[in-house]
């Protein structure tokens, strides 16, 4: 872990961006006016980010050599991945940021894997494909400009297959080998279920930067699994 020094550090200010979506926690402390990530953690845990996040950013932020009152934006992967971990992360995000008094941005995994993969497509579109279990994929497809072509949303084996056929993009993604299947034309970018700790800092120094700073809201593509048991509701009177 390597902490830039005093000197190369701006009078900008420093971001915090948190990443609990999928099975990594991972978290950084970052340079708003670059993006540069100065001090960070990424760990696959699986589950249990709501145990160890706070101490991960405690961690982080010590290892930054900065006070947490330098924090000036907090960022926050908003999915799509398991509902309890975007949950937990967005959560903490709003929470950290309304005790500093400083913005909370939010950032799709979709987002940031079209900005590392774009500059490698060749002037094709992407075609982002995350495994969502059940035979299902959390799939959106970029343009070659990064204009979003298809929304976020949940598509079968069959609907992302139609997508792939119809644009021939590039893939990307823990679902892409399944949209693939036996095409051997096809070219996967990369498997990752969620981008680099890095991309996602520079995406939210941009969003500060320009302004444009929507409070981050999670990414849930699909409807959790608990649901009330209508048969033990009691009849209002």
């Amino acid at each position: 872990m390597t902490v830039a020094s005093q000197k190369d550090r701006t009078l900008h200010g420093y971001g915090l961006i948190i990443d609990t979506a999928v099975e990594f926690c991972a978290v950084a402390v970052f340079d708003l006016s670059s993006g540069s990530v100065i001090s960070k953690k990424v760990e696959e845990i699986g589950t249990g980010h709501a145990e160890i996040l706070m101490g991960y950013v405690d961690e982080v932020v010590s290892n930054a050599g900065v006070s947490i009152r330098e924090i000036k934006a907090v960022g926050v992967v908003t999915g799509p991945g398991s509902f309890t971990g975007i949950r937990v992360g967005v959560s903490t995000a709003r929470g950290l940021a309304l005790a500093l008094g400083v913005p909370s941005i939010g950032v799709t995994t979709f987002d940031a894997l079209s900005r590392e993969v774009l500059p490698i497509a060749s002037g094709r579109s992407v075609l982002i494909a995350i495994d969502a279990r059940r035979g299902e994929f959390y799939t959106a497809l970029y343009a070659k400009d990064g204009y979003p072509l298809v929304p976020a949303a949940v598509s079968t084996t069959e609907q992302a297959k139609t997508l792939y056929e119809t644009y021939r993009p590039l893939l990307v993604g823990s679902g892409a080998p399944a949209i693939a299947a036996d095409d051997t034309s096809s070219e996967i970018a990369s498997l990752h279920a969620t981008a680099d700790i890095g991309t996602y800092a520079i995406c939210v120094s941009e969003a500060f930067s320009s302004g444009q700073i929507e409070k981050p809201r999670p990414l849930y593509l699909r409807a959790p699994d608990a649901k009330p048991q209508a048969g033990f509701i009691i009849e209002r009177r």
